[in-house]
């Protein structure tokens, strides 16, 4: 097995690791808080195992603040695995408007081709403002990945025959 994975390589991301819909005095909170303990701890033995036989993977777990926060308060010892080992991501203008282009792009259903820069609108007006419209979703999404390709799925869902951003 080691040596037929020798020639790949790849990232697999662990994301979306939520508890914050819980009680916190539930069992399935605490449940929960140590599936995602365990998660942590398998990707590190999985990096590890990467490390030892020369292999170029990458097991990376993103979690939230608050989320690491309570596994701390779970698990003391956690905190060897995750500190030192996190990376702050920042994103900036063009980085996130590559990610919503390509996910335009490349997320079109079926036989679909979409021109990015057709489809999405040069401005929008929320109430009485005007404003630039990727200015606008970057703001309203808080410069998160995640939020803007929530939106574009929102928007799919909400306008299923649109073949662009309309207000």
């Amino acid at each position: 097995l080691v040596s037929s994975s020798r020639p790949k390589s790849g990232d697999f991301f662990v994301d979306e690791l939520v508890i914050s819909n819980l009680n916190t005095r539930t069992d399935e909170y605490k449940a929960r808080i140590c599936l995602i303990r365990d998660i942590v701890r398998s990707c590190c033995q999985l990096n590890d195992f990467c490390v030892k036989h020369d292999l170029d993977m990458h097991f990376i777990c993103n979690l939230r603040p608050e989320i690491r926060t309570k596994l701390n308060d779970l698990d003391p010892e956690i905190s060897k695995i995750m500190d030192g080992n996190d990376v702050f991501l920042s994103w900036d203008h063009d980085s996130l408007l590559e990610i919503l282009t390509q996910k335009i792009v490349f997320g079109a259903p079926g036989p679909a081709e979409i021109d990015a820069n057709v489809f999405l609108p040069s401005a929008i007006t929320f109430g009485s403002h005007s404003s630039d419209f990727i200015s606008f979703l970057l703001n309203n999404s808080w410069y998160k990945p995640r939020d803007i390709v929530r939106f574009l799925k929102v928007y799919a869902k909400v306008n299923p025959n649109h073949t662009s951003i309309t207000e």
